[in-house]
């Protein structure tokens, strides 16, 4: 398969698609518009659930909770909820050999995995919001990746605003050294802050992957169950191959019911999203998605006591204000 001109074919389609939305008349267009915004902003409560929830459920088992088996439970789910989808709405889930870009379905429903396993173990180390923070950051990720994978133009603005989101992270990190949750005995050191750290970074680049492929996929009309399904079957694949090699399986009933609510949140939220973006251009879209940041610090701290710093909202005026005034002020497209 020759990636470089299949690149090229889908650069068309998928940048143009950004700013240009369906052929229809204006009036049935706006209508299309606000409904994926609407769907947009559900989708985004749904993802930042899911962060949040996360972190509840480390709370609740902390002696319990694996990574690799909270993956590989929440995956049983994603899989039901897939395959009731496309009966329901007597959809076709695609055979491997039918599937449309096949190097980019891959890197979507297998990237994942990694991106969620090192996402979670990020929340452990860190507040969930400051983990989610650090999530935030990977558009800037595409931004970056779009130069070499979809040979879109670079611009200035990116490195500007990399730095921007850097400083504004980096303030929201510093905090860490503050959080002492005392009846939990939760006091993050130096090297547990770095740890969740490096591993929101490592996240943020597999981010930035599977949100590029996956709005390829969608632009070809990849059905959302027929993704689910593969993601769900490449997360117990990866996940068993781990508990054969070290073990570790805990069948604690309400750490499995805990994590079935949390694949049913992961499913809602992607499927809501993908639907956002066959109903407005991402362009009208990425703002709302950086309510995410909103949803988590509010939930967090109404639930798990987690503090917000005067310097959390500073750091984090710095990032929204960089990624709304890209939103608002997009480049052209090239």
């Amino acid at each position: 398969m020759n990636i470089d001109n299949s690149n090229k074919n889908i650069k068309e389609k998928f940048l143009q698609k950004i700013d240009i939305g369906p052929n229809l008349n204006e009036e049935h267009l706006l209508k299309n518009e606000y409904y994926g915004m609407v769907l947009a902003t559900l989708a985004t409560f749904f993802q930042s659930f899911g962060a949040f929830y996360t972190k509840v459920i480390q709370r609740v088992y902390p002696t319990k909770f694996h990574t690799v088996q909270f993956l590989f439970l929440r995956s049983f789910t994603i899989l039901i909820l897939s395959l009731f989808h496309n009966y329901y709405f007597q959809t076709h889930i695609l055979r491997p050999k039918e599937i449309k870009l096949p190097f980019w379905f891959f890197i979507r429903t297998n990237v994942n995995f990694f991106g969620m396993a090192f996402f979670t173990m990020s929340i452990w180390y860190l507040r969930s919001s400051t983990a989610q923070i650090i999530a935030t950051l990977a558009p800037i990720i595409v931004f970056i990746l779009s130069y070499f994978i979809l040979e879109e133009k670079f611009y200035m603005r990116y490195i500007y605003g990399l730095l921007i989101c850097i400083c504004g992270s980096s303030i929201i990190v510093l905090n860490e050294k503050k959080v002492n949750y005392s009846n939990n005995s939760i006091i993050h050191t130096f090297k547990e802050t770095l740890t969740g750290v490096i591993f929101g970074i490592i996240n943020i680049f597999l981010l930035a992957l599977v949100l590029v492929a996956n709005k390829i996929l969608v632009n070809n009309k990849i059905a959302i169950g027929t993704q689910m399904f593969y993601v769900a079957i490449s997360t117990m694949t990866y996940s068993s191959i781990y508990s054969i090699i070290f073990g570790g399986v805990v069948l604690e009933p309400g750490l499995l019911f805990m994590c079935a609510i949390h694949g049913i949140f992961f499913y809602l939220g992607n499927v809501t999203n993908n639907k956002a973006l066959q109903n407005a251009p991402l362009s009208k879209l990425i703002i709302i998605n950086y309510l995410q940041i909103i949803f988590v610090f509010i939930l967090a701290f109404i639930f798990l006591n987690e503090k917000i710093f005067f310097t959390d909202i500073i750091g984090t005026i710095m990032i929204l204000s960089y990624m709304i005034y890209n939103s608002l002020n997009p480049l052209p497209v090239k």
